[in-house]
């Protein structure tokens, strides 16, 4: 029998998930997360701003 067509970055993740760094197992992930935060964040600040909430433009993360 032949051996099975694998994509490369598949068989590339299957080998980081063996061993190596948790940036070579989980970097998609992690930036996928960082960039969903940054646009919810985005998002909730320009909510704010809009409507004026007082309350929402005294955190930390806005001033």
């Amino acid at each position: 029998m032949s051996k099975p067509v694998v994509n490369k970055t598949v068989e590339a993740k299957m080998t980081a998930v063996d061993g190596g760094s948790l940036w070579a197992r989980r970097g998609d992930d992690i930036v996928l997360v960082l960039l969903v935060t940054y646009v919810i964040l985005l998002g909730i600040g320009t909510v704010a701003e809009l409507f004026d909430v007082r309350s929402i433009l005294s955190w930390p993360i806005y001033r």
